[in-house]
């Protein structure tokens, strides 16, 4: 009776000296991690007062304002992963190397996937910058205005998200801005590209010289008859003469005169006053016969009066586009 009297003592004292189970998976008092205090915390216990404390703060939702528009994204969808379980473990390997217990918060951020959001809350508010256009005619000239664009600073919008992610604001509330884009090409600078262009109208014997895309002279002409038609196409004034000497084309038409050249005030010499030469031997040039003005009369230049022909010289340059139809 003495004996086991004695042992059952010894069993109950063993039984209060033991700690209870699981206590050697316990944190220590004074561990934290990333600054919330999980002493005497289990694995799952440390986990879950993790996200009691630190979710609120950097897993609350966003809200992302542009212009009179709200949006309310999670952390989850903008990239970011909070990290528990890694710093959960960090934790017990620090523990088992018998340092004092101090994780810093790991999270992951996945930037292709806040790029993908931002690009799509971009979508609403772009509208294309259209620059404006010129379209050439013999007659006219049409000129369509471009417009300006918009588009969501997504550069901007994605440095303000990852920042209230890396240091949330109370608030978490971020602002983007919609910016407006210039067409590269105005109606203005269209104007200043082409200052000077020049049609001629075959059918209608019509020179038309446009300063600036408008209308700025009119002028009646004779151009190539049959056979000599005055070369359609666009051309450029190649060379500008004053007084011009006559290099005849050695041409069955040119009979006695074919490869001559005959000099300026020679009464044989048709090219008078001025040439402007837009290649191939042809150009505008003035012309002594002025019964032929209107018709199809020449060799393929476009004849002019002397007067005419001086003005369209003193407002061309070389280079100037030609178009002929």
């Amino acid at each position: 009776m003495r004996k086991a009297s004695f042992a059952a003592c010894l069993l109950a004292l063993a039984l209060l000296a033991a700690p209870p189970a699981g206590a050697a998976d316990r944190l220590p008092d004074a561990a934290k991690i990333a600054g919330v205090a999980v002493g005497g915390l289990g694995p799952y216990g440390a986990r879950v007062e993790l996200q009691r404390q630190l979710g609120p703060v950097y897993e609350s939702p966003i809200t992302v304002r542009i212009k009179q528009r709200h949006f309310k994204l999670t952390t989850a969808k903008l990239g970011q992963k909070v990290l528990y379980l890694d710093m959960v473990h960090a934790a017990y390997e620090q523990f088992a190397r018998g340092v004092p217990i101090h994780v810093r918060l790991m999270r992951r951020y996945d930037r292709a996937q806040l790029e993908g959001v931002v690009a799509a809350l971009g979508r609403p508010f772009y509208r294309p910058t259209r620059s404006a256009r010129v379209r050439f005619g013999i007659t006219h000239i049409r000129l369509r205005r471009g417009h300006t664009g918009r588009l969501l600073d997504s550069r901007e919008l994605r440095q303000k998200l990852h920042a209230e992610l890396v240091k949330p604001t109370s608030k978490r509330r971020v602002w983007g801005h919609v910016r407006w884009t210039r067409p590269a090409l105005t109606r203005h600078v269209l104007r200043l590209r082409y200052r000077t262009f020049v049609t001629v109208s075959r059918p209608g014997r019509t020179v038309r010289l446009f300063k600036r895309l408008h209308l700025a002279r009119r002028y009646t002409v004779a151009v190539g008859a049959a056979g000599y038609d005055t070369p359609a196409g666009l051309h450029h004034v190649i060379s500008k003469q004053v007084n011009p000497t006559w290099y005849v084309p050695n041409r069955a038409w040119a009979g006695s005169l074919a490869g001559q050249v005959i000099g300026p005030g020679d009464p044989r010499n048709p090219l008078k006053a001025r040439f402007i030469a837009i290649g191939g031997g042809v150009g505008f040039h003035g012309t002594a016969d002025l019964a032929s003005i209107g018709q199809a009369a020449s060799h393929g230049c476009i004849r002019m009066t002397v007067p005419d022909v001086i003005s369209l010289y003193n407002r061309v340059s070389v280079g100037t586009p030609v178009l002929i139809r």
